[in-house]
């Protein structure tokens, strides 16, 4: 999926999941890129002028989680995993 991202300035990407009731609520992030695109020629009337960002962000997850950073005030830990889950039906 692509989401288009038109900075005002600094920006942060929040990636939220919500658990569900069972063990069948799992969630799985995975090959995240913020890429450079061509910059739009339309301006919004009296718009400031934004800076974007040349460089690229990529992260495939299999070393480390990169520049991306969990939320230490929510509810849960994020965890890097390589293969199969312990239990069935709950992970690849």
């Amino acid at each position: 999926a692509f989401a288009p991202i038109q900075p005002n300035g600094r920006y942060q990407i929040i990636i939220e999941g919500v658990r569900g009731k069972s063990f069948e609520g799992d969630i799985a992030v995975d090959d995240i890129g913020v890429l450079q695109t061509d910059s739009c020629q339309l301006q919004p009337f009296e718009a400031d002028p934004v800076e974007v960002s040349q460089t690229l962000v990529t992260c495939r997850f299999e070393d480390d989680f990169c520049q991306w950073k969990f939320d230490p005030t929510g509810q849960f830990n994020w965890t890097r995993h390589t293969g199969s889950t312990d239990s069935s039906g709950t992970g690849p």
